[in-house]
């Protein structure tokens, strides 16, 4: 039996080769124009995570 619940993964690290294939934003550029987010979760009574998720999304700048 495992000692965990969860398999141990290894962290993803964004390389510097990786960043630099990144487009880069006009300054002048609206978080709308650059996708959104949709999060579907939860059941009746039990929207907690999904609530959670779409709380950190809006913090980290996504867009409606």
């Amino acid at each position: 039996m495992p000692q965990t619940k969860h398999p141990s993964h290894e962290p993803l690290v964004l390389t510097r080769d990786a960043l630099a294939r990144l487009p880069a934003r006009p300054a002048n550029a609206h978080k709308g124009q650059f996708g959104h987010v949709l999060v579907v979760g939860g059941d009746r009574g039990t929207g907690g995570a999904g609530l959670l998720s779409a709380e950190a999304a809006l913090r980290c700048g996504a867009g409606l």
